[in-house]
């Protein structure tokens, strides 16, 4: 959003949402999203487990960009990719590598801000 592009957030949670539509960004729930993938030339994923499937992925038009940033095992189908003429890039844990006390950080902070979702934070 920085450098200008419209960015979507699909979050599970609607506390998540509710944070990006803060920051001026539009949200949706994950199970919007294979319908909003039309409108989208790149997606960036972060959650680790499939996401992105044949189905999604064909949602998306040919020549898009997708970039998997999550920890293993990945959450996109990069034989389904390749099958549709997606760019796929798979980055796995890249934020971990290059700026590992800034990720465990965030990391941090989303574990207590589950833990106090849960009641359990003290």
């Amino acid at each position: 959003a920085a450098l200008g592009a419209q960015v979507t957030v699909a979050a599970r949670s609607p506390g998540q949402r509710a944070q990006a539509e803060s920051r001026g960004l539009n949200a949706c729930g994950l199970e919007e999203l294979t319908h909003r993938l039309p409108g989208f030339e790149t997606v960036v994923n972060t959650i680790p487990a499939p996401m992105l499937g044949h189905r999604e992925l064909a949602a998306l038009a040919p020549g898009s960009l997708v970039i998997d940033l999550a920890s293993l095992p990945g959450g996109v189908d990069l034989e389904a990719a390749e099958e549709l003429g997606i760019r796929a890039i798979r980055a796995l844990s890249l934020p971990a590598r290059c700026a590992p006390v800034t990720a465990g950080e965030f990391v941090a902070d989303t574990v207590l801000a589950m833990l106090c979702e849960e009641g359990l934070c003290v």
